[in-house]
Formats: C-alpha cells, structure tokens, sequence
C-alpha cells in the first residue's frame, strides 16, 4: 500500500514523460495483480496517450490496456478496443504479434470465429516465440473443441 501510494504520488505530480510513464506503468501493474481492472487500464491509456513518450513503452502500455479490455469481454468497451486495435496495428510497432494475437481473440470474441481463426492461424506462420505458439495453439484447440 504505501509504495503504490508513493509511486502514485510520482505518477500524478511528474512532468518528466520518462518518469511519469515508468512510475505509471508500475502503478498500473500493482493494481493489476489487486485485480482493480478499470483503474490500471485508465492508468495503461493515459501513459498510452501521453506526448513525448518512449514509443516502446506506449505501445506497451495500449497492448496492456487492450488486453485487459478484451479480457474483461464487456460489449460497452469494443468501440474503444476496436480503436486500440486501429491504432496499435501498425507495422513499425515492435509489439505487433502481439496486438494481432490480441485482435483474433477480439474477433472470436464476437463471434466472428472464421475471421479469428485465420488471424490467429497467420500469426503461427510468422517468427514468434514459443509462448505465444502455445497460447495461439491452446486458443484454437479451445474453439475446434467449442470450449471458446
């Protein structure tokens, strides 16, 4: 409790965009793990939104925030996913495996399983670590068995 409130304090009261955003994505993931979902993704999309920020850790920040809203599987949230997912698809993004893995499981989501599908089965034919293969692969296993 008091380091959150400390690096809190940090987070609110930096004008350093460094500062601010490593103490807010500190903050954010205490907050996480206390399973308080709305305050770390409005944390994730502030420092998602700052101006002069390190480009890695704002695309970290919006894949954290859009994880978090796909996980939460709230119809109310998919304007905002859908404009996360716009966004953040974006080539130059180091991240990008990731926002596409992320947009897959928003498509099955919906129910849109074939478009899913394809996005996840393209992923497994790019340079991707064993991790995410074996999410991919558990993810698609889940909806041939209908358990998604």
């Amino acid at each position: 409790e008091e380091a959150l409130s400390i690096l809190n304090n940090i987070y609110t009261s930096s004008k350093n965009s460094e500062i601010k955003t490593l103490s807010g994505i500190k903050v954010a993931n205490i907050l996480l793990e206390e399973k308080k979902y709305d305050e770390a993704v409005k944390i994730y999309l502030e420092i998602y939104n700052l101006d002069n920020n390190n480009e890695f850790l704002k695309n970290l920040s919006g894949v954290a925030g859009l994880n978090i809203l796909i996980s939460q599987n709230n119809k109310s949230n998919y304007d905002q996913i859908e404009k996360l997912l716009k966004e953040l698809n974006n080539p130059k993004n180091p991240l990008l495996p990731l926002v596409q893995e992320q947009n897959g499981i928003f498509e099955l989501q919906k129910g849109n399983m074939e478009n899913g599908l394809e996005i996840l089965n393209s992923l497994l034919k790019q340079d991707i670590d064993q991790d995410m293969i074996d999410r991919i692969n558990s993810i698609i296993k889940a909806v041939e068995n209908e358990n998604i």
